[in-house]
């Protein structure tokens, strides 16, 4: 290629070499992608893994999906860098967490998935709610001081954001309204580990990252008004829309863009087409998306077409999008985490009581198999051994030999670990949960009691009041069984120390002193206690009545709190009352699935409110020019008088992507969003670039092109905002083998840290390049090349 096509730079050709990596398998080239906010490569390979790498090439986490005979489809890093999103084959996502690597959410396929629907694109974008508060408050911060302060700013989590805080109007009834007491609360202790993929809460990082890392302000020291929006596109036109990492929205259908009728001309045109792209910016609530579609399996040819997507209730609902989104996210996790509570509370009894059970079986088996009279239960034996002290035969061979001082001493050990177990997952777990709960569903009921945005969020008083109804029914139910806890396990100290003696009278020979002796020991026995262990735990009334999963087969439900129109809690704690009689009560996982089932009533309301204000524009269809190439980018750019324009960048692909053609052209659009949400096209223009395998826009002001010949390959940059802007070489790659060119890149515009990962034609190989490097300031204030390599150092630190 002769440098002769480019124009002329006072640049350098060689970019700054910051990392290089040697992969373990073949990169699948759609994955690359580098995090927003710190120095992380996150790829999958072809062995269906999922690795993420820092620039000195450790390993930080990853995820393989070959033994689910998964397949890798996309990944997106989250605005912030503090969770990775996962697109599998299935069209299921996994979010996995920055800070532990574990699974932090498992979604189920979207809705209408099946096996011939694949995943078009991923994107995990943040939007501010209020954009005018935003933009007067960067203006006043920008004025007001010399530092160039941008949106990256406001969002940053890190130590290096600057306050802003100083330069944002005073709003008293805002800031009483983003007031949250949770913070407050004392923090939620961590669960046993499960081995699952969705155990997140048996550390204490993950833990924190799920319920007490989402309530904290940026280090600008303004509250948050910022919504995470998580979109899936599938390749036949549905969307899928989630916020604040696992509030569910729903799924939009957009095939009617691609019918004749959309365009205006009488052939048929398929339905069938796949969302390749998107772009978003952070003060805009509409978003835009290229679709392409085949219009011809015989000639190969694809449509490419550009639609606009409004999410209304980014704006509508201001300022309290955020606050409720986020609610709703931290109170689907606590239902999560309630749930693992009831799972363990009962897993842990169970083994407990799987010793004794077989213990008392075993002595009810052996009773019940006497003649005439003696037949008789264990607890008419018990009663008649602690009363009268007369042991039959049955029960003294059972004592000394089924029991004896080993059986005893495991009796012991299991029932005292699982009473303290119980009584710490619910003391220290359920009830704390329970309470956090109550504190978010309340304030969701002030919101939707007070608040005039109430309709525009989809909050309803009567459903937000059913749940607060619920959680005070099993926030009593909490306490009622951590009461009966601590009361059989008193009892039970005292029913093992009366079987221990048992033990030790019945192995005594008869008569003897030391038979004597420990005869006499009965009279230090607390009989009312034994007795009562005896007629409770081991016989009718224990800790199963609150937690027993087991169903009798004459238990009919006559009620249901889910279609009652008073509230349940009265009638509950009725139902509970010693003195009830044989009337059954709900069991705590009857309880916990219709708190699930109000909740979900809540949320989908929500999410079928806000899915109402998404609106597709109409699309607008790009020219013939690129002639089926799947080779672009798009990027929205804040203008003038808060208006915004639409760059889109494609390559018209005259040669093979293994035999690359001198001919290939760079097609530039630039589009406005106009008033009404439809996009009118304002300028076009072309480069030629020769080889074009990718191309990429790295900030508002330049995109770059990678460029592939058989002579030589190189990075190419263009400032494409500027009037007489024309391409030239950034870096050249000097290599000559085939394997060695570059395929694929991956771009990090932030502030400060613009870098660029490309990725060699094998695919074993990635590189990461200093985007700043190079440029003529530096050069000349870099003459020995010593400030140069120290800043390098600098840069290869992770941030965040």
């Amino acid at each position: 290629m002769d440098d002769s096509t480019f124009a002329a730079d006072g640049f350098q050709k060689t970019l700054s070499l910051v990392a290089e990596k040697l992969l373990p398998s073949k990169c699948k080239p759609d994955t690359l992608c580098y995090c927003p906010t710190m120095d992380l490569i996150a790829l999958a390979t072809e062995d269906e893994s999922v690795h993420v790498f820092r620039f000195k090439n450790q390993r930080v986490f990853g995820a393989d999906f070959g033994g689910a005979n998964l397949a890798v489809k996309k990944l997106a890093w989250k605005e912030d860098g503090q969770m990775l999103a996962i697109a599998l084959s299935d069209l299921s996502l996994r979010l996995l967490s920055s800070f532990t690597g574990k699974t932090v959410h498992v979604f189920s396929p979207m809705p209408g998935g099946t096996k011939s629907v694949s995943l078009g694109d991923l994107s995990w974008k943040s939007y501010f709610t209020a954009p005018s508060r935003t933009s007067d408050l960067l203006e006043n911060a920008n004025q007001a001081s010399p530092d160039n302060f941008g949106l990256e700013d406001l969002l940053s989590t890190t130590a290096q954001a600057p306050d802003l805080a100083k330069y944002a109007k005073t709003d008293l009834p805002r800031a009483l309204s983003t007031l949250d007491i949770e913070t407050s609360l004392l923090k939620l202790s961590t669960l046993p580990a499960t081995g699952g993929d969705d155990d997140v809460f048996s550390s204490r990082s993950s833990l924190d990252a799920m319920f007490h890392t989402m309530q904290q302000m940026p280090v600008s020291g303004l509250p948050n008004d910022s919504v995470d929006v998580l979109a899936s596109y599938s390749d036949n036109g549905t969307l899928h829309f989630k916020i604040f990492d696992c509030f569910e929205i729903g799924d939009i259908s957009i095939p009617p863009i691609f019918t004749a009728d959309s365009f205006g001309r009488s052939q048929d045109v398929p339905t069938k087409a796949a969302i390749v792209s998107q772009a978003s910016h952070s003060l805009s609530s509409t978003s835009v998306l290229v679709a392409q579609n085949q219009q011809s399996e015989a000639s190969g040819s694809l449509r490419s077409i550009i639609m606009p997507l409004t999410l209304q209730f980014l704006h509508n609902t201001v300022p309290y999008l955020s606050l409720v989104a986020q609610k709703c996210t931290n109170l689907t996790n606590i239902l999560r985490y309630l749930s693992q509570v009831r799972q363990q509370i009962e897993s842990e009894w169970r083994t407990a009581q799987d010793l004794p059970s077989r213990f008392i079986r075993n002595i009810e088996e052996d009773l019940a198999n006497q003649e005439g009279e003696a037949a008789m239960s264990f607890k008419i034996a018990a009663y008649h051994l602690v009363m009268t002290g007369d042991c039959p035969s049955v029960m003294k061979e059972w004592l000394l030999d089924q029991v004896g001082d080993r059986g005893i001493k495991r009796w012991e050990k299991t029932m005292v670990t699982g009473y303290e177990t119980l009584r710490r997952l619910i003391h220290e777990c359920l009830i704390p949960a329970v309470e956090r709960a109550q504190v978010i569903v309340s304030r969701l009921f002030g919101l939707a009691s007070y608040v005039p945005a109430a309709q525009a969020l989809g909050l309803n008083v009567q459903r937000i009041e059913r749940v607060r109804d619920m959680l005070d029914c099993v926030n009593l139910l909490g306490e009622k069984l951590l009461l009966r806890v601590g009361k059989e396990h008193r009892a039970f100290e005292k029913f093992i120390r009366w079987l221990k003696l048992e033990v030790e009278i019945q192995s005594a020979e008869e008569g003897g002193q030391t038979w004597q002796e420990l005869c006499e020991g009965r009279d230090s026995i607390d009989i009312v206690g034994v007795l009562g262990f005896i007629s409770g735990t081991i016989g009718e009334r224990n800790i199963c009545d609150f937690i027993d999963e087991r169903k009798r087969p004459d238990e009919i439900e006559t009620w249901s709190p889910l279609d009652a129109k008073a509230p349940f809690y009265e009638k509950y704690k009725a139902l509970i009352r010693p003195d009830a009689g044989t009337q059954d009560a709900p069991k705590l996982h009857e309880l916990m699935g219709y708190l699930a089932s109000l909740c979900d009533k809540v949320f989908c309301h929500i999410g079928e409110t806000l899915r109402k204000n998404i609106i597709c524009g109409k699309p607008l269809e790009i020219t013939n020019t690129l002639e089926g190439s799947k080779v672009l980018d798009l990027r929205l750019v804040a203008g003038e008088s808060r208006l915004f324009h639409i760059y889109f960048a494609g390559a018209k692909i005259c040669g093979k992507p293994s035999e690359p053609s001198e001919s290939d052209e760079l097609y530039l659009l630039q589009a406005d969003i106009a008033a009404s949400g439809n996009i009118e096209i304002v300028a076009t223009s072309r480069f030629g670039i020769p080889g074009i395998s990718d191309i990429r826009f790295v900030d508002d002001k330049s995109l770059l092109v990678l460029s592939s010949t058989p002579q030589n390959s190189n990075l190419v940059e263009l400032r494409y905002r500027e009037s007489d802007a024309q391409p030239y070489i950034r870096h050249e790659f000097g290599t000559q083998d085939l394997q060695r060119r570059p395929m694929k890149m991956a771009v990090n515009g932030r502030k400060g840290r613009r870098a660029v990962v490309v990725l060699e034609q094998d695919g074993m190989r990635y590189t990461v390049f200093d985007i700043d490097s190079g440029a003529p300031d530096e050069a000349n204030n870099n003459e020995n090349g010593e400030a140069e390599e120290g800043e390098q150092d600098e840069d290869m630190e992770m941030v965040g």
